[in-house]
């Protein structure tokens, strides 16, 4: 089984595939990395990282056929 969903709506602004996959992100928590979490000895429990995997959306999305990371793109 597969550790992604498929997302038959969306094209891929690339190449025009119409099977987008998806899958939360496995980096972080809601799109930021909690700083504080990572090592209390140096940050506040307020300081956080908008995600690089996810770009902040929380979840990673990508075309299976050219490849393109499509996280944080907007696609509507």
């Amino acid at each position: 089984m597969e550790d992604y969903e498929i997302d038959y709506e969306t094209a891929c602004p690339k190449c025009g595939n119409y099977k987008i996959h998806y899958r939360t992100c496995a980096e972080c928590e809601d799109g930021y990395i909690y700083l504080y979490d990572e090592d209390p000895l140096w940050y506040d429990s307020n300081e956080y990282k908008v995600c690089t995997s996810c770009k902040g959306t929380g979840v990673q999305m990508w075309c299976p056929e050219c490849g393109k990371n499509l996280s944080g793109i907007n696609l509507e």
